[in-house]
């Protein structure tokens, strides 16, 4: 891991002495915890992201604060914890965002623990300092993802996206229902944390509503894993790097586009995350799009299908989407970019935003230029974590829309299930009841 190069105050020791000499404060205010990535994204790398033995931990604290220690354990209670079980990292400043209220440094942290026990609990704290002064928060819990080469394993993976505005306080909300439902093994979200990229609190108030519940108790960030796509709102702001924590691109872009496409294998199902804003708008950078398309076969094409029999892929703009923005002229090209690889490497499922609501296509693949249905990929919408909600379209290629700005619905989400045989995925309304009544349904089968 390493801090972008507009961080600043770097503190990144080199050994066990070095690191206890990071500095605390009685008050530290350690707060804003998440979970996330390390890993090389390059294919042929040894040290590829891998959330059945590893897990990125990422918080703040106040500015001046460097002490960036994890301990860990198998049971809850600190006490019992082996001396070994404990890792150290680097910390950073991060420069002020605007933000209509107040504007500062962050001090951010973050360590990544490595060769855990696939399938297992395992209980943490952050903090630290010199012996005798340390300081730690309260324990919290996360759960590595199954062994990736486990035939019988099953994972459930949370699928949200649109979050910006927070209107009915749907994020919060959202993070509460998920957490509380438990056996998440990972969220994947699709883009549009914020309205304003520029605007620090936004994303301080996006990390403070998914850390804890309405009742003020722990939810689900720093407990589950969430992987994140960048959305057109964000628009590589540092702010945005410093909310996520997610694999870097040393060996394969020398870090040009570290956090902006990675993949992984979460059970039988291989991930893959990405940034298309400089695909459908590339501005003057004209090196990206063929180098993530580069990237995108050589990853593709290294799947193993018979551990990894689904490809799922998240981003932000909707391929085949018929609301709002289903003619705009980036997401065409997105769509004359992506489409052509998915269907070449037969990726079964596409996960976007951008189009506040929630639409499923056809299975569907191109045929001299023009999309077939009946056989192929399969689309989805499923966009509203706390965005005003758009209207709900639909075109040729549409199997079922619904919109979710309606009658006591507040937002819509999906929980996606895969087995090596099976892989099913049910939408449903958000609503402040929590009833949440089913939106959609589909399978896939082997």
């Amino acid at each position: 891991m390493a801090p972008r190069p507009e961080y600043t105050g770097v503190f990144a020791p080199t050994s066990v002495a070095g690191a206890l000499a990071g500095v605390t404060t009685a008050e530290p205010h350690i707060r804003r915890l998440r979970l996330g990535l390390g890993g090389n994204v390059d294919p042929a790398a040894s040290d590829r992201p891998d959330p059945s033995t590893s897990v990125a931990i990422a918080w703040q604290t106040d500015v001046g604060v460097t002490a960036t220690w994890v301990q860990y354990g198998a049971s809850p209670e600190p006490s019992s914890w082996q001396a070994e079980d404990r890792a150290y990292g680097l910390s950073y400043l991060v420069p002020p965002g605007k933000n209509n209220v107040v504007a500062s440094e962050q001090q951010l942290h973050e360590v990544h623990l490595c060769g855990l026990t696939p399938s297992t609990t395992y209980y943490y704290r952050v903090g630290g300092g010199p012996p005798g002064q340390e300081v730690w928060s309260e324990v919290r819990a996360f759960a590595t993802t199954p062994d990736p080469g486990d035939d019988d394993s099953e994972v459930t993976l949370a699928v949200t996206g649109d979050s910006r505005g927070q209107h009915n306080n749907a994020w919060q909300i959202l993070n509460e229902r998920l957490f509380k439902r438990g056996n998440i093994n990972a969220q994947l979200f699709s883009g549009d944390i914020v309205d304003l990229a520029i605007f620090q609190e936004q994303y301080e108030s996006w990390l403070d509503r998914g850390a804890f519940d309405t009742a003020g108790q722990p939810s689900l960030f720093g407990q589950v894993l969430t992987l994140i796509a960048m959305g057109n709102h964000e628009l590589y702001n540092p702010q945005f790097f410093a909310t996520v924590v997610q694999p870097q691109q040393p060996s394969f872009t020398g870090g040009r586009y570290d956090e902006l496409f990675f993949s992984t294998n979460i059970g039988p199902v291989h991930v893959v995350v990405l940034d298309d804003q400089r695909v459908g708008q590339p501005g003057a950078d004209k090196e990206y799009a063929p180098l993530l398309n580069a990237w995108l076969r050589s990853d593709l094409g290294a799947v193993d299908r018979k551990t990894q029999p689904w490809v799922v892929a998240v981003h932000h703009r909707g391929e085949w989407t018929s609301s709002n923005h289903g003619d705009d002229s980036d997401v065409l090209v997105v769509r004359d970019a992506l489409v052509p690889v998915w269907d070449e490497f037969k990726v079964d499922l596409v996960l976007n935003g951008h189009d506040h609501n929630y639409e499923r296509s056809k299975p569907l693949h191109l045929e001299g230029g023009q999309p077939v249905t009946g056989s192929g990929t399969t689309y989805v919408v499923c966009a509203g974590s706390g965005a005003d909600g758009y209207g709900n379209g639909t075109g040729p290629v549409t199997a079922f829309s619904a919109r979710y700005d309606q009658g006591d619905r507040i937002g819509v989400y999906g929980l996606l299930t895969a087995s090596h045989s099976r892989l099913s995925f049910d939408a449903h309304f958000l609503t402040a009841d929590g009833t949440d009544p089913k939106a959609d349904s589909f399978v896939l089968t082997r």
